[in-house]
């Protein structure tokens, strides 16, 4: 079971109050949230699932300086989506939700840290091991050539990571909203992201990537909306999708409300990338015997969905 969510609030009282939470809590950035009620879509998008932390472990605070108007936060974490620290240095966030006139709102979100991964406790067995064919002087900080220890590479040798804290992750993130009529909803969200010291074949080296979306939803009876969400995410490097690629994607969803909390929605998605990153699995017959092409071998997908939704 994965726990999305667990803290302690409390609201200081400075000014119009300052609230304080500590514990495990989602994350401020993005234009999509977990629950799907939240959502205008049924799927999510591309840039939720890998521009973007899903939540924070830390302390965070914010403050609205201007009623209904504008509320900054600022918060030290562990990191991107774990909850304990996986190094010696933290991470940190700002927020700033600016909501000038009714029709527009504005969120920009940013989120520096170092998001290496140290094992200590991988790297001190690997120190006091005994003689081993890739180490066969025993254990040792110093030995760039044992695969055991975390930093170390023994193909191509030299250490992946100098220090535990080298290397930040720095995210920038933000979402337009406006609602300039009761029956139109249009939205855009961008996120860029860089980071440095990524283990590479020839040492650590720089990856970026960054996406922009954009949202439209159309009320176009008391029980009924229609909604697109069309988005490309650039991840060339493949650094976050594990294969160097540009993806595009997008979304058709018809929401249909029963009653108040009953909904049934239908989508459909196309999914397109620049590489053959999703699978085929077309049959192909042979001997009254139904063979699959495995693996991925398509640049494209479609998905249709019918989704059940009850609100409470």
């Amino acid at each position: 079971m994965y726990l999305q969510q667990a803290y302690i609030e409390y609201i200081a009282p400075i000014g119009s109050g300052i609230t304080i939470d500590a514990g495990k809590f989602v994350t401020w950035a993005g234009a999509e949230v977990i629950e799907a009620s939240d959502n205008i879509n049924s799927s999510r998008s591309i840039l939720f699932g890998y521009a973007i932390p899903f939540a924070h472990t830390g302390i965070r605070a914010t403050y609205t300086p201007f009623k209904d108007k504008w509320t900054v936060g600022a918060g030290i974490v562990n990191g991107w989506d774990n909850i304990q620290d996986q190094n010696n240095a933290k991470t940190f966030m700002f927020m700033s939700n600016w909501t000038p006139v009714k029709w527009f709102n504005w969120v920009v979100v940013g989120i520096v840290g170092d998001e290496q991964t140290i094992d200590e406790r991988a790297r001190l067995a690997a120190a006091t091991a005994a003689p081993s064919l890739a180490n066969p002087d025993g254990g040792g900080f110093d030995d760039l050539t044992d695969p055991s220890v975390p930093g170390n590479t023994a193909l191509f040798g030299g250490k992946i990571w100098d220090s535990h804290d080298h290397g930040a992750r720095a995210l920038i993130d933000t979402t337009m909203t406006f609602t300039p009529w009761d029956k139109f909803t249009f939205a855009i969200n961008a996120d860029y992201a860089h980071e440095g010291g990524v283990p590479k074949f020839n040492g650590p080296g720089n990856r970026t990537w960054w996406g922009v979306a954009g949202y439209l939803k159309y009320q176009f009876l008391k029980k009924w909306y229609v909604a697109n969400r069309t988005e490309y995410f650039n991840d060339e490097q493949g650094v976050r999708t594990g294969r160097a690629q540009t993806l595009w994607e997008s979304t058709l969803t018809v929401d249909w409300a029963l009653s108040d909390p009953l909904h049934i929605r239908f989508e459909y998605r196309h999914d397109d990338s620049n590489v053959n990153s999703f699978s085929d699995h077309r049959g192909v017959r042979q001997n009254d015997i139904d063979l699959h092409r495995g693996g991925n071998n398509a640049d494209k997908q479609d998905t249709i969905m019918m989704q059940w939704l009850y609100k409470f």
